[in-house]
């Protein structure tokens, strides 16, 4: 009777291992499918995001084009009111026909 006490004993120990380790997998099972929505979440944003910044660099491209061209047209302004020989026969030519207008 000795043997099979310490058999039964053996098996109680393995028995609530077992349901230890089971214990263990279960919160595993359950954290990994709370963790799996959560990345879920956080996957929805960055794709929001993304879509949002993709948006927007079109948007930048077309107003950095704008841009370019405003600049070009302040430049060549500021070329033809730097340089005063040339901006006075400019007046004189849009005061003569201003006058020849009215």
């Amino acid at each position: 009777m000795p043997d099979s006490e310490v058999l039964v004993d053996k098996i109680v120990k393995l028995q609530r291992l077992m349901a230890k380790k089971q214990e263990k997998v279960d919160f595993m099972e359950e954290h990994i499918g709370t963790l799996l929505e959560e990345v879920k979440k956080k996957n929805k944003i960055i794709q929001h995001y993304v879509m949002k910044a993709e948006t927007g660099a079109l948007v930048t491209t077309e107003s950095d084009r704008n841009k370019v061209g405003a600049c070009a047209r302040r430049r060549s302004q500021a070329l033809l009111l730097s340089d005063h020989t040339r901006i006075l026969p400019i007046l004189q030519f849009c005061t003569s026909c201003i006058y020849s207008l009215q």
